[in-house]
Formats: structure tokens, sequence, C-alpha cells
């Protein structure tokens, strides 16, 4: 029995993800800009200074990484698509029929997989279609033929890309890693807790107290309460997110997560096994 192929057409079959991929396309691209970025694609359009790399794909991701609303939210979505169904699996016995047909160690391995891949699959779509609508409401094509110099600052390296549709893809790539981080600690927690609610406002409130906190400490350090913030702050001082930090912060807490859950996942088999 493929179970991937089971789980899978289970959670597609929900069509969670193509509802949020549009809610997010459609609050992404209409969402009004501000100011400083409009003047940056108006002047764009007056200069065609491509080198600049002023066109829909920067402006975009820019506004995006800007919103705190969106940064701090960016970690419900991925678990909305399907990781709180561990929940329901817990809740109303689902997974005891399942059982039947695999071991607990296959169905949880396979959910996590699912989870990480739709959580992931659905910040990488939606930067793609978003991009493509851009072009069409800003305008870019000349961009896109002929190149421009794009930037990306990863672990202190500034990555360079000449092509616009590389430079999107890579940071489709990025999100991917995130949403799908995201979607395992969403699972997890809702392996823990078998609570829909907890496994939501913990997810949330993880990102946005770890920065307060950051900040709550750095008031502490006097002189070097602004090279506290800077070094671990999750936001840079624009408001957008820190891609590495976000990345490796994730990182260390889904495998704090995993190291924990170890105990409780044996503990779920073994009443699972005699209930």
């Amino acid at each position: 029995m493929n179970y991937f192929k089971v789980e899978l057409k289970r959670a597609l079959k929900e069509k969670r993800i193509l509802y949020l991929i549009i809610f997010l396309v459609i609050m992404s691209v209409l969402s009004p800009m501000p100011s400083f970025m409009q003047k940056q694609i108006a002047y764009w359009h007056d200069t065609k200074n491509i080198q600049l790399g002023i066109n829909p794909v920067d402006v975009w991701m820019d506004f995006i990484g800007r919103s705190r609303l969106m940064t701090t939210f960016i970690v419900l979505f991925p678990i909305l698509v399907y990781s709180h169904s561990i929940v329901d699996d817990l809740q109303y016995k689902y997974i005891n029929n399942i059982l039947l047909k695999v071991s607990f160690k296959v169905y949880y391995k396979t959910k996590l997989l699912v989870c990480m891949i739709l959580g992931g699959s659905i910040y990488f779509i939606t930067s793609i279609l978003c991009f493509g609508l851009s072009c069409i409401i800003y305008g870019g094509k000349e961009s896109i033929l002929y190149g421009g110099h794009y930037t990306f600052s990863l672990f202190g390296n500034e990555i360079v890309f000449g092509n616009s549709i590389i430079y999107l893809i890579f940071i489709s790539f990025i999100l991917f890693i995130l949403g799908s981080i995201y979607a395992a600690i969403g699972f997890f927690i809702g392996l823990y807790t078998d609570n829909k609610m907890l496994v939501y406002s913990i997810s949330v409130l993880s990102l946005s107290m770890y920065d307060e906190i950051v900040y709550l400490i750095s008031q502490l350090m006097g002189s070097r309460a602004n090279s506290f913030c800077n070094t671990f702050s999750i936001f840079s001082g624009s408001g957008g997110y820190n891609s590495e930090k976000v990345i490796i912060i994730n990182l260390i807490l889904f495998i704090i997560i995993l190291s924990v859950m170890s105990s409780k996942i044996k503990k779920i088999e073994r009443n699972l096994l005699n209930s």
C-alpha cells in the first residue's frame, strides 16, 4: 500500500490549499503599496533602468517583506493547509482505521512529509503566481527579457542574480523551506496538544513573542542594546524578515520540538496499540 499517495489525495481533496493560494494572491497583489514603492515602479517605467533591479518581482517581494502583519501571520498559512488534520485524526478516531492498514510510524512520518510539502508549496506557488500578476498589473516585460541586477544577503554573503526569473525561483525556494518548517512545527504541536486552537495560536505567538523577548532583553543591556537587537532580531530595520535568522531559528525550534516529541510519539503509539 502506497500510503503517501493516500494521504496526499486526502489532503488535496479538501481544496484548502487552493483557497489559501487564491486568498494570498488576492491579498498580496491588490494590497495598497506604500507611496515610495509606487514611486519605484513609476521611476522604472520612466527610465527603464534595469540595473537598479526595480521591477514587479523586487517590488512585490519587498512589499511582502515589509508588512509586519504578513510576516507575523506567515506562520499560520502553511499550518492551515493540512497540519491541523492530525488533531482531527486523533479526536475523531480516524487514526484507528488508518492503523489497521499501516503502522503508526509510517502514518505519522508520511503525514508529516505531506504537511511539509503542502505547507511549503503554498508559498512557492503563490510567489510564482503573484510575480506573473504583478507583471500584468505593474509591467515588467523589459526587465524579464533583458535581465537586471538582484542581490540577496544570506549568512553575510551577497548572492547576485542577473536574471529576474532565476531570482524569483530562488526566493520561492526560500519561502518553500520556511513554509515546510512552519507546517512541521504546527504538526508536532497538534500531535502534542491535540487541540486545533493551540496549534494556530502557539505557532503564531512563537514567532511574534520571540522578537518581543529579544527587545525586552535588549533593554537591560544599556549601550549594547542596538547591537544585541541587530544580532538576534528576526526583523530587519525596515520591518521585513531577515531570512537567514528566520531559517536558523526555526530549524533550531524544529530540532528541539522533534527531540521533545520523540517520547510523546512513543507514548501515543503505545496508547493506540492498547486501545
